[in-house]
């Protein structure tokens, strides 16, 4: 299934009681588009695809969304919330276009299964409530990001650059930022985290 714009998403929708499976967002002009099911249907995505997709300042509402992929999608502005993510990718994704006056990507009281974040610029950008148990953060920069009040058990941060992250609020364990980096460790929060920055970076 190929949507090509915000009006053949709403006709999908309909058309399939808000579950689409095997559906392709590539290329599809979907700036400022509200992306949610109704007040009767949960919006159910199976293996999407979104490449090169403008997802620019979207709201994205309850989406449940399994085995997908964002490749080289713009989406800064962006608001993500209530959804759950199992086993999605994520490439080359623009989250934050710093010439644009928006904010960045924003995740919100979201839950993540297993999601790839591998090696992605993610400078600036939210999360807030969410769980990311076992996220894969490896090689990625975080330089200032917020993660609010999430959950990051098990989240892998291996040389993933942390300055300026604030990590307020957060469920984490001590030694578990010990792979990762940064220039000046003293900028990162961990206020109400229960762990000092030693104990995360050191583990001790």
């Amino acid at each position: 299934m190929i949507i090509q714009d915000s009006q053949a998403f709403k006709e999908a929708c309909r058309n399939n009681e808000y579950r689409l499976g095997r559906v392709d967002f590539s290329h599809a002009p979907l700036s400022g588009s509200m992306l949610c099911g109704d007040a009767i249907h949960t919006l159910v995505l199976e293996h999407a695809q979104f490449t090169s997709t403008d997802l620019r300042l979207a709201h994205c509402f309850g989406w449940r969304l399994s085995k997908g992929e964002f490749n080289q999608s713009r989406c800064a502005g962006a608001i993500f919330q209530g959804c759950e993510f199992g086993d999605v990718m994520f490439h080359n994704v623009t989250y934050w276009e710093k010439d644009v006056p928006v904010m960045p990507t924003r995740f919100v009281d979201s839950t993540f299964l297993f999601a790839h974040f591998e090696n992605e610029v993610l400078d600036s950008v939210v999360f807030k409530g969410c769980a990311l148990r076992g996220a894969n953060f490896k090689n990625c920069n975080l330089s200032h990001a917020r993660f609010l009040d999430c959950d990051l058990s098990g989240a892998d941060f291996e040389h993933a650059s942390m300055d300026g992250v604030n990590l307020y609020g957060s469920t984490l364990t001590a030694g578990q930022l010990s792979e990762a980096e940064a220039a000046d460790w003293s900028t990162v929060g961990v206020g109400k985290t229960g762990l000092t920055i030693d104990q995360l970076h050191g583990g001790l």
